[in-house]
């Protein structure tokens, strides 16, 4: 082999090494961008269900629920019902959030604080605020409407 095709067979080789690292570090920034914004509709979305439940709306927070997949979905939503036919002030904050998602799925965790006056006044407690605190699991999935939430594991801090 000439020195002249040495030349153009190292050239062609290292533009295609070169290439193919291109080609790699497109598809993975691709990934990375295609991920941050899977996680940022995913906490958009937990960020409406706190401020749908805070407005007492049953319509609105049920929208973001999977009606195929998520288990004793009807008795969830009257228990949803209920607790705004009890309760009034309703506030929800939420610390220590964690989001795991891969390939379509995604689990929410997150510490949450519920603050609430009981429409019923009890002898033993007046017209004190009540508050509840404990760790929730949200599992989401995304459909073909967006991100849906397929099941509910922890501290009941909805519904209660």
């Amino acid at each position: 082999m000439s020195l002249k095709h040495k030349k153009r067979f190292l050239f062609l080789i290292v533009t295609l090494i070169m290439g193919l690292s291109l080609i790699v570090g497109v598809g993975w920034a691709g990934n990375y961008e295609n991920e941050a914004k899977e996680r940022d509709e995913i906490k958009r979305v937990i960020d409406k269900m706190e401020r749908d439940y805070e407005r007492e709306s049953v319509s609105q927070f049920m929208r973001f629920f999977s009606r195929r997949k998520f288990p004793n979905l009807i008795a969830f939503r009257n228990a949803v019902e209920n607790d705004f036919n009890l309760n009034r002030q309703i506030r929800l904050r939420r610390t220590s959030e964690r989001l795991a998602l891969s390939k379509g799925m995604a689990v929410y965790q997150a510490t949450w604080q519920k603050q609430y006056m009981p429409m019923i006044i009890s002898p033993h407690g007046g017209s004190r605020m009540r508050h509840l605190s404990g760790t929730v699991r949200i599992y989401l999935q995304k459909e073909k409407n967006g991100w849906r939430v397929i099941n509910i594991q922890g501290y009941p801090i909805f519904g209660v």
